[in-house]
């Protein structure tokens, strides 16, 4: 999608336009569900790794005490109800070298600049900054698969 976009802006010759404004506000929520669908897929890859009912029970129920949402912090806080030190990985994964870092704020970025869009806080925002925020920001999901997929099962806490 995001290079169909990008072919589009070229060949129309729409950069720095309105057009391009317009496509970087629908490209951000198109990103935000890609995304959120993409969590749902690693969630679901660690559930279906677990082979033993009891743990596999564990881990839907340590994951909906996680609670919901995209947002960086809201990652941590479903590794945290591992334990702190899934949560504490994650950080130190993401926070370990300058590309890392960027990915936060970009990933950050997607979700700022979406919310604004959908509640009509219109950000100044073009269809590149968008690709570059959703080419880095994809680091940080990376992280979050790395650090969930780490979790021994028989470590899943009894209870949420």
């Amino acid at each position: 999608m995001v290079a169909v976009c990008q072919d589009h802006l070229e060949s129309t010759g729409a950069i720095s336009t309105e057009v391009d404004t317009l496509l970087a506000y629908a490209v951000l929520v198109r990103v935000y569900a890609e995304f959120e669908q993409m969590i749902e897929t690693i969630i679901g890859e660690k559930r279906s790794s677990i082979e033993t009912v009891a743990y596999r029970e564990r881990f839907n129920a340590v994951i909906r005490a996680g609670g919901r949402g995209v947002q960086y912090h809201r990652l941590a806080d479903r590794l945290k109800e591992f334990g702190d030190e899934y949560r504490d990985a994650f950080h130190t994964r993401a926070t370990e070298s300058i590309e890392n870092k960027r990915s936060i704020t970009s990933y950050g970025n997607i979700m700022t600049h979406r919310r604004d869009v959908a509640h009509r806080d219109v950000p100044t925002i073009t269809f590149r900054d968008v690709k570059d925020f959703y080419e880095t920001g994809h680091i940080v999901l990376d992280l979050f698969r790395e650090t969930l997929l780490s979790i021994d099962p028989a470590q899943i806490p009894d209870s949420a």
